[in-house]
């Protein structure tokens, strides 16, 4: 983890003040803990430690649930992506605090992730989703896995975010591998081949998944295809790895087009 001094510096360059700052690297170094235990290990006021406490929950940086057992507050940190969001309010005029998050927000997911012992997990409706993987993927350079799900539908709207990513993708020479229950053609393999896309087929009586699962990174996004577009987000290397495995088990048994087209 960063040095102490260093990433309290870099909270306050995102906006946070001195105090803010180290309350909250507090509560991300003990993860979930009542007041009295953050002021002590913060080094500040009780009653100054409440205030900062409402501020960093009123700009989303920390939740608060009371306990059944003694009805005292205890308070947790949000993932530390929720800064960017805070950052994106103040873009026109703090260009230096997104530079700031940058720096150290790898720091700040893994002390959320020794704190709490659990994985990252986010969630998103719509579109907003499936852009947020593809701007994910291009952000962590990173290949792709893809179980493509026969509910696959398409939209003005992801069209357009889709040639956009292949673009990207192109760009930054990304490459990707997919599975799918849609037989292919020979022109959707000439287009692989210029998107750099590996593909195998299995019939959707043995390969039929209602939701979309992209593995990237050292994450897994699984986008269901219902009444409304929900994408999962989990963050976690073991269950990037396990779905990898099962990624490798699936391919080995699919069809490469040119054994169709044979």
């Amino acid at each position: 983890m960063e040095n102490k001094e260093v990433l309290e510096t870099s909270l306050q360059e995102i906006g946070l003040a001195h105090e803010q700052a180290l309350v909250y690297q507090t509560l991300l170094n003990l993860g979930p803990s009542k007041a009295f235990k953050i002021a002590f290990n913060s080094g500040i006021k009780r009653s100054l430690t409440y205030k900062i406490l409402g501020q960093l929950q009123d700009i989303g940086l920390i939740e608060s649930k009371e306990t059944e057992e003694d009805k005292v507050r205890t308070f947790f940190p949000t993932h530390p992506s929720s800064l960017e969001a805070l950052i994106e309010k103040k873009r026109e005029s703090a260009h230096a605090a997104k530079y700031a998050f940058d720096k150290v927000a790898q720091s700040l997911i893994s002390a959320y992730n020794i704190a709490n012992k659990k994985p990252n997990v986010q969630f998103f409706e719509g579109d907003k989703g499936i852009q947020y993987v593809f701007d994910d993927i291009i952000k962590t350079k990173s290949d792709t896995l893809l179980f493509r799900s026969y509910l696959d539908t398409s939209s003005e709207s992801i069209n357009k975010m889709l040639d956009e990513h292949k673009e990207r993708r192109k760009r930054f020479g990304l490459g990707m591998r997919l599975i799918s229950s849609r037989e292919p053609t020979i022109e959707l393999s000439l287009q692989d081949k210029e998107n750099n896309i590996a593909r195998k087929y299995l019939p959707q009586d043995k390969f039929a998944l209602p939701a979309q699962i992209t593995v990237y990174s050292d994450k897994v996004a699984i986008t269901s295809y219902g009444a409304a577009i929900v994408t999962t987000v989990i963050e976690n290397p073991e269950i990037k790895v396990s779905f990898s495995a099962l990624f490798e088990l699936i391919w080995s048994q699919g069809v490469a087009p040119e054994e169709i087209f044979r």
